[in-house]
C-alpha cells in the first residue's frame, strides 16, 4: 500500500494538528460521496460526484483515492461502455482503507 503525501509538512505543530482534523473530517464524508457514486441517476451526475471526489482528495493529500477517482471519471465520461465495475471495486477498497486507517482517533499520520 501507497503511503500519501505528507501535505503537513513545513506546517506549524497547531496548523498541522488542524489540517488532520480536516483530513478526518473529508474521510467521515467519504460514505456519502460513495453513496453520491454509487446512486448518480445518469452519466453526467457520475462524472461530477467523481470530480469533485478527485479533487477534494487531492486538496487533502489523499493521492491513491483521487488518481482512482480520476481514472474512474475518464472512463465514464469516454461513454464507451467500459465496464466500470473492476474501477469501482478499486474505489470502494480505497475508501474503506481509508476509513478504516483513520478510524483510530489517536491516528494522525498518513494513510
Amino acid at each position: 500500500m501507497a503511503v500519501e503525501s505528507s501535505p503537513t509538512e513545513g506546517l506549524s505543530q497547531a496548523a498541522s494538528v488542524h489540517f488532520r482534523l480536516l483530513q478526518r473530517r473529508f474521510v467521515a464524508g467519504l460514505a456519502v460521496r460513495w453513496t453520491d457514486i454509487r446512486d448518480a441517476p445518469d452519466p453526467r451526475s457520475v462524472c461530477a460526484a467523481l470530480h469533485r471526489l478527485r479533487g477534494g482528495a487531492g486538496s487533502y493529500g489523499f493521492a491513491q483515492l483521487g488518481q482512482c477517482a480520476g481514472e474512474l471519471e475518464l472512463l465514464a465520461a469516454q461513454g464507451s461502455g467500459a465496464d466500470l465495475a473492476p474501477k469501482l471495486a478499486q474505489l470502494a477498497a480505497e475508501i474503506h482503507r481509508l476509513e478504516a486507517h483513520w478510524a483510530n482517533p489517536t491516528d494522525t499520520g498518513p494513510a
